[in-house]
Protein backbone atom coordinates (compact mmCIF):
# COMPACT_ATOMS: atom_id res chain seq x y z
CA UNK A 1 0.00 0.00 0.00
CA UNK A 2 1.51 3.39 -0.94
CA UNK A 3 2.97 5.44 1.87
CA UNK A 4 -0.02 7.75 2.98
CA UNK A 5 -0.28 10.06 5.91
CA UNK A 6 -1.45 8.04 8.76
CA UNK A 7 -2.43 5.37 7.14
CA UNK A 8 -1.27 1.94 8.83
CA UNK A 9 -0.74 3.53 11.69
CA UNK A 10 -2.64 2.31 14.81
CA UNK A 11 -4.21 4.77 16.78
CA UNK A 12 -1.67 5.38 19.61
CA UNK A 13 1.53 5.49 17.29
CA UNK A 14 4.88 7.55 17.82
CA UNK A 15 7.68 8.49 15.89
CA UNK A 16 10.57 6.28 16.73
CA UNK A 17 13.06 8.67 16.03
CA UNK A 18 13.62 9.31 19.79
CA UNK A 19 12.03 12.78 18.74
CA UNK A 20 8.39 11.74 20.06
CA UNK A 21 6.05 15.11 19.02
CA UNK A 22 3.08 16.10 20.70
CA UNK A 23 -0.13 13.84 20.07
CA UNK A 24 -3.43 14.53 19.98
CA UNK A 25 -5.96 12.58 22.00
CA UNK A 26 -8.17 10.45 21.03
CA UNK A 27 -11.51 10.78 22.73
CA UNK A 28 -12.31 6.85 22.83
CA UNK A 29 -8.65 5.98 24.26
CA UNK A 30 -9.55 5.37 28.14
CA UNK A 31 -6.03 6.46 28.52
CA UNK A 32 -6.52 10.07 27.57
CA UNK A 33 -8.44 11.98 30.04
CA UNK A 34 -6.95 15.60 29.37
CA UNK A 35 -4.34 17.59 27.42
CA UNK A 36 -1.56 19.43 27.22
CA UNK A 37 -1.73 23.39 27.74
CA UNK A 38 -0.77 26.24 29.28
CA UNK A 39 -2.73 26.24 32.56
CA UNK A 40 -5.72 28.23 32.81
CA UNK A 41 -6.99 29.57 35.64
CA UNK A 42 -11.07 28.74 36.38
CA UNK A 43 -11.85 32.37 36.53
CA UNK A 44 -9.82 33.07 32.62
CA UNK A 45 -11.70 29.87 31.59
CA UNK A 46 -15.00 31.30 33.13
CA UNK A 47 -14.74 34.83 30.89
CA UNK A 48 -13.66 32.56 28.17
CA UNK A 49 -17.69 30.58 28.50
CA UNK A 50 -19.56 34.37 29.38
CA UNK A 51 -17.65 35.33 26.33
CA UNK A 52 -18.59 32.38 24.39
CA UNK A 53 -22.66 32.70 25.84
CA UNK A 54 -22.50 36.41 25.07
CA UNK A 55 -21.48 36.10 21.22
CA UNK A 56 -24.40 34.16 20.57
CA UNK A 57 -26.78 36.68 21.05
CA UNK A 58 -28.07 37.89 18.12
CA UNK A 59 -26.76 40.94 16.57
CA UNK A 60 -24.10 40.69 19.65
CA UNK A 61 -21.07 42.39 17.19
CA UNK A 62 -23.60 45.83 17.61
CA UNK A 63 -25.18 45.70 20.47
CA UNK A 64 -21.88 45.58 21.98
CA UNK A 65 -21.67 49.08 21.44
CA UNK A 66 -24.52 49.87 23.63
CA UNK A 67 -24.00 50.88 26.91
CA UNK A 68 -27.16 50.10 28.17
CA UNK A 69 -27.42 46.87 26.71
CA UNK A 70 -23.85 46.04 27.94
CA UNK A 71 -25.06 46.88 31.42
CA UNK A 72 -27.79 44.54 31.08
CA UNK A 73 -25.49 41.58 29.90
CA UNK A 74 -22.80 42.21 32.57
CA UNK A 75 -25.59 41.64 35.16
CA UNK A 76 -26.56 38.69 33.26
CA UNK A 77 -23.01 37.15 33.92
CA UNK A 78 -22.84 37.85 37.09
CA UNK A 79 -26.06 36.27 38.31
CA UNK A 80 -24.73 33.12 36.88
CA UNK A 81 -24.13 30.74 39.75
CA UNK A 82 -20.34 29.94 40.48
CA UNK A 83 -21.35 26.20 40.81
CA UNK A 84 -22.82 26.03 37.48
CA UNK A 85 -19.63 28.07 35.92
CA UNK A 86 -17.24 25.79 37.91
CA UNK A 87 -19.10 21.93 36.13
CA UNK A 88 -18.77 23.33 32.87
CA UNK A 89 -14.92 24.08 33.32
CA UNK A 90 -14.09 21.15 35.89
CA UNK A 91 -13.12 17.73 35.24
CA UNK A 92 -16.19 15.99 36.91
CA UNK A 93 -14.67 12.31 36.80
CA UNK A 94 -11.61 13.92 38.87
CA UNK A 95 -11.14 15.03 42.46
CA UNK A 96 -11.77 18.77 42.34
CA UNK A 97 -10.22 21.26 44.70
CA UNK A 98 -13.37 23.27 46.66
CA UNK A 99 -15.92 25.47 44.54
CA UNK A 100 -14.53 28.39 44.51
CA UNK A 101 -16.49 31.23 45.75
CA UNK A 102 -16.93 34.65 43.29
CA UNK A 103 -15.43 33.31 40.56
CA UNK A 104 -16.41 36.62 38.75
CA UNK A 105 -16.46 40.19 39.43
CA UNK A 106 -17.39 43.56 37.73
CA UNK A 107 -13.81 43.93 36.64
CA UNK A 108 -13.65 40.45 35.20
CA UNK A 109 -16.88 41.50 33.20
CA UNK A 110 -14.84 45.30 31.93
CA UNK A 111 -12.37 42.72 30.53
CA UNK A 112 -15.03 40.86 28.53
CA UNK A 113 -16.72 43.66 27.32
CA UNK A 114 -13.40 45.34 25.84
CA UNK A 115 -12.43 41.84 24.45
CA UNK A 116 -15.65 41.17 22.92
CA UNK A 117 -15.90 44.49 21.11
CA UNK A 118 -12.63 43.31 19.42
CA UNK A 119 -14.06 40.52 18.50
CA UNK A 120 -17.20 42.21 17.04
CA UNK A 121 -14.71 44.48 14.69
CA UNK A 122 -13.02 41.11 13.44
CA UNK A 123 -16.54 39.18 13.11
CA UNK A 124 -17.46 42.17 10.57
CA UNK A 125 -14.28 41.68 8.20
CA UNK A 126 -14.62 38.43 8.63
CA UNK A 127 -17.81 36.66 9.88
CA UNK A 128 -15.98 34.64 12.42
CA UNK A 129 -16.20 34.91 16.23
CA UNK A 130 -12.42 33.26 17.89
CA UNK A 131 -14.19 31.31 21.04
CA UNK A 132 -12.31 29.76 23.82
CA UNK A 133 -9.32 31.91 23.02
CA UNK A 134 -6.10 30.57 24.76
CA UNK A 135 -3.20 29.12 24.17
CA UNK A 136 -5.14 27.62 21.10
CA UNK A 137 -8.81 28.77 19.65
CA UNK A 138 -11.67 27.93 17.82
CA UNK A 139 -13.72 30.22 15.50
CA UNK A 140 -17.38 29.45 15.63
CA UNK A 141 -19.85 31.27 12.29
CA UNK A 142 -23.43 31.83 11.28
CA UNK A 143 -22.41 32.53 7.32
CA UNK A 144 -19.71 29.73 6.36
CA UNK A 145 -22.79 27.49 5.55
CA UNK A 146 -25.13 29.31 3.13
CA UNK A 147 -28.69 28.88 3.27
CA UNK A 148 -28.67 26.51 0.74
CA UNK A 149 -26.77 23.81 2.14
CA UNK A 150 -28.64 25.08 5.28
CA UNK A 151 -32.14 23.92 3.58
CA UNK A 152 -29.84 20.70 2.40
CA UNK A 153 -29.70 19.80 5.31
CA UNK A 154 -32.57 20.42 7.38
CA UNK A 155 -34.10 18.40 4.35
CA UNK A 156 -31.88 15.42 5.66
CA UNK A 157 -32.34 15.64 9.08
CA UNK A 158 -36.41 15.30 8.83
CA UNK A 159 -36.15 11.92 6.36
CA UNK A 160 -33.50 10.82 9.12
CA UNK A 161 -35.84 11.68 12.21
CA UNK A 162 -38.78 9.88 9.94
CA UNK A 163 -36.80 6.86 9.78
CA UNK A 164 -36.50 6.38 13.62
CA UNK A 165 -40.35 6.38 13.50
CA UNK A 166 -41.74 6.15 16.98
CA UNK A 167 -38.71 4.54 18.02
CA UNK A 168 -36.24 8.00 18.37
CA UNK A 169 -32.41 6.60 19.28
CA UNK A 170 -32.14 9.33 22.12
CA UNK A 171 -28.32 9.90 23.15
CA UNK A 172 -27.71 8.23 26.56
CA UNK A 173 -28.05 10.64 29.50
CA UNK A 174 -29.16 13.51 27.57
CA UNK A 175 -33.03 13.26 29.05
CA UNK A 176 -34.32 12.95 25.38
CA UNK A 177 -33.04 16.21 24.10
CA UNK A 178 -30.54 15.16 22.12
CA UNK A 179 -31.05 12.45 18.63
CA UNK A 180 -28.52 10.48 17.35
CA UNK A 181 -29.52 10.78 13.69
CA UNK A 182 -26.35 9.15 12.58
CA UNK A 183 -25.12 6.76 15.03
CA UNK A 184 -21.11 6.89 14.67
CA UNK A 185 -21.02 3.01 15.02
CA UNK A 186 -22.92 2.61 11.95
CA UNK A 187 -19.74 4.38 10.16
CA UNK A 188 -16.84 3.18 12.06
CA UNK A 189 -13.56 2.27 10.68
CA UNK A 190 -12.60 -1.57 10.82
CA UNK A 191 -9.34 -2.96 10.23
CA UNK A 192 -8.91 -5.25 7.56
CA UNK A 193 -12.62 -4.61 6.00
CA UNK A 194 -12.34 -0.61 5.42
CA UNK A 195 -11.35 0.22 2.38
CA UNK A 196 -9.32 3.95 1.62
CA UNK A 197 -8.42 5.95 -1.55
CA UNK A 198 -4.70 7.15 -1.54
CA UNK A 199 -5.37 9.82 -3.89
CA UNK A 200 -5.55 13.28 -2.56
CA UNK A 201 -8.52 14.60 -4.43
CA UNK A 202 -11.85 12.09 -5.14
CA UNK A 203 -14.68 12.94 -7.07
CA UNK A 204 -18.32 14.45 -5.70
CA UNK A 205 -20.74 14.17 -8.05
CA UNK A 206 -19.55 10.78 -9.31
CA UNK A 207 -18.84 9.80 -5.86
CA UNK A 208 -21.17 6.67 -5.69
CA UNK A 209 -21.08 5.36 -9.58
CA UNK A 210 -17.18 5.70 -9.61
CA UNK A 211 -15.88 5.45 -5.65
CA UNK A 212 -18.14 3.77 -3.52
CA UNK A 213 -16.86 -0.12 -3.02
CA UNK A 214 -13.82 0.39 -4.01
CA UNK A 215 -9.92 1.46 -2.69
CA UNK A 216 -7.60 -0.76 -1.02
CA UNK A 217 -8.31 -2.49 2.07
CA UNK A 218 -7.17 -1.13 5.53
CA UNK A 219 -4.96 -3.85 6.91
CA UNK A 220 -4.77 -4.34 10.60
CA UNK A 221 -1.19 -2.32 12.11
CA UNK A 222 0.84 -4.02 14.32
CA UNK A 223 1.75 -2.43 17.48
CA UNK A 224 5.13 -0.99 18.54
CA UNK A 225 5.52 -3.64 21.09
CA UNK A 226 4.73 -6.91 18.69
CA UNK A 227 7.58 -5.30 16.40
CA UNK A 228 9.76 -5.30 19.13
CA UNK A 229 9.23 -8.67 20.26
CA UNK A 230 9.68 -10.05 16.85
CA UNK A 231 13.33 -8.20 16.66
CA UNK A 232 14.29 -9.94 19.77
CA UNK A 233 12.92 -13.14 18.41
CA UNK A 234 15.84 -15.43 16.82
CA UNK A 235 15.17 -15.87 13.31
Amino acid sequence: MPTYPGLGRYLHWCPEDGTRINTYGIGIDSGSMGANSEMLLVREVAMMVVMDLLTDKPDFHVKIFDDEIVKKWKAEALAIPDKQLYQQIANPLGRLPPLPKGILDGDCLDYCIHELRAKAEFFKKTGLVPTMDACASACKSDTVVNDSLKEELKAAFVKLKEEQGENPDWHPRSHDQVQDLVHPSLYSLVYGKTRVFTDEVVGVEDAIDKWAGKGEVIPEPTLEIEKLVEKALPA
